[in-house]
This record gives C-alpha cells, structure tokens and sequence, in this order.
C-alpha cells in the first residue's frame, strides 16, 4: 500500500493478494493467498496487471503470480501457468518477434537436487 494510485480494493485483506518488486528489481509478483487462488483475476485487479504485463514486457520486464508453488506468467496475449517453481528454480523468458507482435518462450531451469552422500562398505 505504499501507492497512492492503489485504492483500498488493493489492501490485501480485501484483494487477497499483494504485489511487490521482486528482488531482481525488475519484474513484478502478485502473491496470491492460495485460499483465493482465482483473486487477481477479478475486476479492477485483473485489468491492471495485465496492462502491466503488456508495458513490462516490451521491455524485458514481466509479471509473475504466484499462488502457493504455482506460477502463472502473465504476457501480453495469454497467460501462461508454469506450475510448481521451486524457490531456487529459475524462469527463462525468450522473446521473439513474429508476424503478429512478440512470442514468448517459457522453460523453468530446475536446480539441481542435492545429492545423497553414497555408503560404502
């Protein structure tokens, strides 16, 4: 609530989310409190935030919903649901131009599960 832009339909307790810079300092993330996974797809919120994505994403900037381990990006044309991400796994976002404006590509890079120490006789 540190916008003055924001009205009090955005106080968390009412949108059931909130939204911050992640610590990239880039994109964006709406944190969705998983009981309301469906919160940020209502009016006014849904709106907005994709009006983010449409101006983020010419400039290599993106928004990122996240409801629990779930990932939802929200590009220009759709929104695409990754599925679990894990808090060390990292989004890859390509983009290039086609007939009709950019196309995204989108692969999570999972990191690599600890292995377990071998016993040997």
């Amino acid at each position: 609530m540190q916008d003055a832009s924001f009205g009090p339909e955005w106080k968390p307790e009412r949108s059931k989310f909130v939204v911050y810079v992640q610590r990239n300092n880039v994109n964006l993330q709406v944190a969705v409190d998983p009981s309301f996974p469906d919160a940020w797809t209502k009016q006014p919120y849904y709106a907005r935030i994709k009006n983010w994505a449409q101006e983020g994403a010419e400039h290599g900037r993106f928004v990122f919903v996240r409801i629990g381990q779930r990932i939802i990006v929200v590009l220009p044309k759709s929104d695409v649901d990754i599925g679990a991400v894990g808090p060390e796994d990292k989004i890859m976002i390509a983009r290039q131009l086609g007939p009709t404006g950019f196309d995204y590509a989108i692969e999570v890079k999972r990191s690599e599960p600890p292995t377990e120490p071998r016993m040997t006789d």
